[in-house]
């Protein structure tokens, strides 16, 4: 294939650009209007080297499989004016299962099927960026409670194995410098006690962080 001079292309219209998105780079296909490959491209998946390069080129039809990266640089492209296509890589099957399964042939294939038969792409539509922050801080909570109450079954399991019975649903209070049953029994594992002790005021962090977000005056009962 020959090789394209980008200054000869980058402001032709009708340019459709395929993007396989990767963790640390990105390989990009560019059609012109007749299906000609004008340009392939490797970058890295960041916002300083993406737009630098999206923003020397016109206005552009992109598509790329959803993702991981695929909600901030949707955004990002769009900022910059071109027409974003994010489609459900589950409904891609003719890429998903290709036995030539590569970066550059992905990229390819996306901005062929989107330039001749977008009909198979199936849109999807992502959350804007406020409620995606939104969605973090609810989603790390979770992963917080989550941690703390494996924490606190595996001390109640070894407090058993010691003739001891720890409350099933922990307080601050019981988490106090007191010297509690459970303070007694679990002393031998000071560095569990501490990962444990440190989740409870990180929960109380978070749940202020959702009540600012979300207007709540306080959280329902089975969110807590």
């Amino acid at each position: 294939m020959a090789k394209h001079n980008k200054q000869s292309w980058e402001r032709e219209e009708g340019l459709v650009v395929g993007v396989d998105l990767g963790d640390q780079y990105s390989q990009l296909c560019v059609l012109s209007g007749d299906g000609e490959i004008r340009h392939e491209v490797r970058v890295r998946t960041t916002s300083g080297e993406l737009q630098r390069w999206f923003s020397s080129v016109g206005p552009a039809m992109v598509v790329m499989e959803a993702g991981s990266h695929s909600p901030w640089v949707s955004r990002l492209l769009e900022q910059l004016g071109h027409r974003v296509i994010v489609a459900d890589p589950r409904q891609l099957r003719l890429i998903s299962h290709s036995n030539s399964k590569n970066d550059r042939n992905d990229a390819r294939s996306l901005a062929r099927i989107a330039a001749a038969m977008p009909e198979l792409l199936h849109v999807v539509r992502h959350r804007s960026a406020e409620a995606q922050q939104d969605l973090m801080v609810i989603r790390a909570r979770a992963r917080l409670v989550e941690a703390r109450t494996k924490l606190w079954c595996s001390l109640r399991g070894l407090a058993k194995s010691l003739g001891r019975r720890l409350p099933r649903r922990v307080t601050r209070e019981a988490l106090g410098n007191g010297a509690g049953c459970w303070n007694r029994c679990i002393r031998p594992s000071k560095t569990w006690r501490s990962a444990f002790s440190n989740t409870t005021p990180s929960c109380a962090s978070w749940n202020a962080s959702i009540r600012r977000r979300c207007g709540y005056s306080r959280l329902p009962e089975w969110a807590r």
